[in-house]
């Protein structure tokens, strides 16, 4: 979804000199590539402008002082976006477009940012709990939107854009994502600063380019061509008591999808250790906070660096390789974390060490080389075309649970150490690692798939 059009143009170029392998071209497909990368870009300003990691805790700090509250509350959107796909499954069901549906549930984001802006200009800063209960309204129902667009959207984007080209296509946009990113951090920084509008008014003005963002994205989404070939229609929507024992069915009999499911999970568990790793460093190892800066500089350009490399060797070798590589990233990470003590005294090369630590973990924590070129280019490529919605709802919702183990991580840390919590993330890794050995690789399902039809 996210970008720029200058540049996506000339990117869009170098990725279009790599489709004349492909059989067949999809009509618009250089137009569809510039487009989505833009909407990528806006979008994910859009999300970074109000970041749910950054942005959304210090604004409830203003209005409460319950740490499990703010928690609960910024994880609202992980919650909202993972338990209405099932929903969001069932209902495209039998649609033969996506678009339609696409747009209209595209204007949530911004219709919300937008009537919370206006409520943070017009409430006034004492009126804490109707400022809170406008936020998480606001908040949920851009959520819950977003995860009736997920699986839509995914579907739409597997289809628009030929896996010969996609995982390129990713790495781009992340790439160009970042450098619009540094731009983001510098307005979100102001208007945190001493120096921004008074509480509510500074978040206010923050809602405003959260909103604008999302329109963009919304418009420049308007002009992008659906493939002509209609998607296989079933002859009627499924009622829930035909769907349930549907998705009993996959779990039981698909076993490629089972064991893909449980390595995702797996390795899910990295989010034990994810927000640790600076307080580690600073609190545990003695480094300068004001290192903190560089720590995230280094994972931003891991970030943007790993999704184009990973993109193109998605493009040439497939999800299965990209999945497992990004395991072994990770579970180097937390062998080098547990072996970091040994450098506690070593001064320069101790931070240079954490700088690669970091720079490792823009690679393997981001969710687009981590998580879309490897996870859901597998889920795109395997999984039946007329059930692609259908798995890819099913997959989201058994993983969205595992998106809160960061809280099972602060406890085990509370009554533990972090030696304890590295080991523990480590195992899980490992475990991953060792169960996608026995992934299939989907592109050569696709191609067996399209043989026998």
């Amino acid at each position: 979804m996210r970008r720029r059009p200058h540049c996506g143009c000339a990117c869009a170029h170098l990725l279009e000199q790599r489709v004349h392998s492909m059989d067949a071209v999809p009509r618009g497909l250089r137009r569809n590539m510039i487009l989505l990368v833009g909407n990528y870009i806006t979008f994910g300003m859009g999300l970074a402008f109000f970041s749910s990691n950054t942005v959304m805790p210090v604004f409830l700090r203003y209005l409460t002082a319950s740490n499990p509250l703010i928690g609960l509350i910024t994880s609202l959107q992980t919650v909202g976006w993972t338990t209405i796909q099932l929903v969001a499954a069932r209902w495209i069901h039998n649609k033969p477009r996506r678009k339609p549906y696409l747009v209209y549930f595209s204007l949530g984001a911004p219709l919300a940012y937008t009537a919370l802006a206006w409520a943070l200009f017009c409430i006034p800063a004492g009126r804490q709990m109707m400022l809170l209960g406008v936020f998480v309204l606001c908040v949920m129902v851009a959520a819950l939107v977003d995860g009736l667009i997920g699986v839509p959207w995914l579907d739409f984007f597997g289809r628009a854009v030929p896996a010969t080209v996609r995982g390129r296509l990713m790495g781009v946009q992340e790439m160009l994502f970042a450098a619009f990113s540094v731009g983001v951090g510098a307005i979100v920084a102001h208007y945190l600063s001493p120096n921004a509008p008074p509480f509510p008014h500074n978040f206010a003005w923050l809602a405003v380019f959260a909103s604008i963002s999302y329109w963009v994205a919304l418009f420049l989404f308007l002009p992008l061509e659906e493939p002509a070939e209609a998607n296989p229609v079933s002859e009627a929507q499924p009622t829930w008591g035909e769907y349930i024992p549907l998705l009993g069915e996959i779990l039981r009999t698909d076993r490629p999808f089972v064991i893909w499911m449980a390595v995702r999970i797996l390795g899910g568990f990295f989010s034990l250790a994810l927000p640790f790793f600076v307080l580690y460093a600073t609190r545990e190892l003695g480094l300068p906070a004001s290192l903190t800066g560089a720590f995230l500089s280094a994972q931003v350009v891991g970030s943007a660096v790993g999704s184009l490399v990973l993109g193109y060797v998605y493009d040439r070798r497939g999800s299965r390789l990209i999945i497992r590589v990004v395991l072994f990233i990770s579970a180097g990470i937390l062998v080098a974390a547990l072996l970091a003590p040994l450098l506690r005294h070593a001064g320069l090369l101790l931070q240079a060490f954490f700088v690669l630590l970091f720079f490792s973990l823009g690679i393997s924590a981001s969710s687009t080389a981590g998580f879309f070129i490897g996870h859901m280019n597998f889920i795109i490529d395997y999984a039946p075309p007329a059930q692609r919605p259908l798995y890819i709802g099913l997959s989201n919702t058994l993983a969205g649970p595992v998106s809160l183990v960061s809280i099972l991580g602060g406890w085990i840390l509370q009554v533990s150490s972090y030696g304890v919590l590295f080991g523990v993330t480590l195992g899980f890794i490992l475990a991953a690692l060792l169960l996608s050995a026995q992934l299939p690789e989907p592109k050569r399902v696709m191609r067996e798939r399209a043989a026998q039809a």
